[in-house]
């Protein structure tokens, strides 16, 4: 015989208020967001959206369908990403998180003197050709 059985009444989820943000970061860095519940139970589901837009695991994303993603950041996977969970009960959804990547600036052939070999002779190769044009 069973006896001091106690059963907890199922409520909707409640995501963290305060999923961290690694706000912008160089490109490449892996970030990995992560909601608290506190509704765990195997009727919930979870789902990560991307500017409103569902995320689907890829190369560069992955933990679509849990409590946590993992994202390699690029331009293509920057943006407001929010989660979702939903259960018999209700859904619960997470404040807004940014995930941005700090843009990339190229500065073009720094091998001024065209010899193959990028150092101080370059720089002053700039100066006297910036300074012969009359600037």
């Amino acid at each position: 015989m069973i006896s001091d059985v106690t059963i907890a009444p199922l409520t909707a989820p409640a995501l963290s208020d305060d999923i961290a943000s690694p706000g912008v970061v160089q490109a490449g860095t892996m970030v990995v967001l992560s909601g608290a519940n506190n509704s765990v139970d195997v009727s919930t589901s979870f789902t990560w959206t991307r500017d409103g837009q569902t995320v689907v695991d890829s190369a560069d994303v992955s933990g679509q369908g849990t409590d946590t993603l993992s994202i390699t950041v690029n331009n293509e996977t920057t943006g407001n990403y929010t989660l979702s969970a939903t259960n018999p009960v209700g859904t619960g959804a997470s404040a807004p998180v940014g995930v941005g990547v700090f843009p990339t600036i190229s500065l073009g052939s720094v091998d001024f003197d065209g010899n193959g070999v990028v150092n101080i002779s370059d720089l002053f190769a700039f100066i006297n050709a910036f300074t012969a044009n009359g600037n």
